[in-house]
């Protein structure tokens, strides 16, 4: 056999054996976004602001499932919409976005990465996560401290304490400018 058909063999089973391993990761991701208790959607968008991959569920709670098409498919929440755009625009300049944006009582953390090739942005990925409930116990419990304070100081403490070790919380606090 020639050195050239078994470098080709051996090349096919390293492809075959990369192949494999990226259909357990997608088998993997799939089941663990089908079954998540959080409301999230994941996405890739290429320059055009096309959908070239997601997960099924929409953020919109209209839909539960959006086909691939544009940017502005997959954000049919009105409100969203723009400021979802203007953010993957500024995420084509090359720069990581973190956000937060809303559409009627719902909150949504969003956080989009640009994917480089040959020094050029060519998609960006993108991932939400409804944050509306925990939103509402921040100021829930930022409410209950103020009112803690002169009766139970000790407990009011730990409620800050507990908030002050949070990344999550830290995060949309400072995206929220509560900090």
């Amino acid at each position: 056999m020639s050195k050239s058909l078994e470098k080709l063999r051996q090349i096919t089973a390293e492809l075959c054996q990369r192949d494999a391993m990226r259909v357990q990761e997608l088998e993997l991701y799939n089941a663990f976004f089908a079954n998540i208790p959080l409301c999230t959607f994941v996405w890739t968008v290429d320059q055009g602001m096309n959908i070239v991959v997601k997960n099924r569920k929409s953020l919109c709670q209209s839909s539960t499932l959006i086909s691939n098409g544009t940017l502005t498919d997959a954000f049919s929440c009105t409100q969203m919409n723009e400021y979802n755009i203007e953010m993957h625009e500024k995420a084509f300049l090359g720069e990581s976005q973190t956000y937060l944006s809303y559409e009627r009582d719902a909150s949504f953390l969003t956080t989009l990465i640009p994917d480089y090739q040959n020094k050029e942005v060519v998609f960006v990925h993108g991932c939400s996560w409804e944050v509306t409930h925990l939103e509402r116990m921040i100021d829930c419990s930022r409410t209950a401290v103020d009112i803690l304070k002169e009766t139970h100081p000790d407990v009011a403490s730990s409620v800050e304490k507990v908030y002050e070790d949070v990344p999550l919380v830290q995060l949309v606090l400072k995206l929220r400018g509560d900090k």
